[in-house]
């Protein structure tokens, strides 16, 4: 009986531990949830979506050059 006891307190601590994080987790979100913040996140997408694209294109270049270290067939 002691048993189930314990992990019912286990749990209940262990769950109300998390609601705390998870509550602290969401103000500090929230306080960070600026204008400035959003704008700053969407910059930093758009570049990494332009790197991104221009190493696929270089990639996809190279693909058509032809390997000269090959000897040529005919």
């Amino acid at each position: 009986m002691f048993t189930r006891i314990r992990w019912f307190a286990l749990g209940s601590v262990a769950t109300l531990g998390a609601t705390v994080f998870v509550v602290n987790r969401a103000r500090t979100l929230k306080e960070q949830l600026t204008p400035e913040g959003v704008a700053r996140a969407a910059a930093s997408l758009a570049a990494d979506t332009m790197e991104a694209v221009g190493v696929r294109l270089q990639r996809s270049a190279l693909r058509g050059v032809p390997d000269r270290s090959e000897p040529d067939a005919g």
